[in-house]
């Protein structure tokens, strides 16, 4: 039985001293886009940190 191969993407950057290597693949299947998932994940981390401080 083969397994399916999906496409990944592969960018680079730097910013001052650092390089930043990101490999993505998308699916098919996604119920929100990777901008939305970020915006979300952003906006619960300082919920997630004030659980721990408490």
């Amino acid at each position: 039985m083969a397994k399916e191969v999906k496409p990944i993407r592969i960018s680079a950057g730097w910013q001052d001293s650092t390089i930043y290597i990101i490999e993505y693949a998308t699916s098919e299947n996604a119920k929100e886009t990777a901008y939305e998932k970020i915006k979300r994940l952003i906006m619960n981390e300082p919920i997630t940190l004030e659980k721990q401080a408490s």
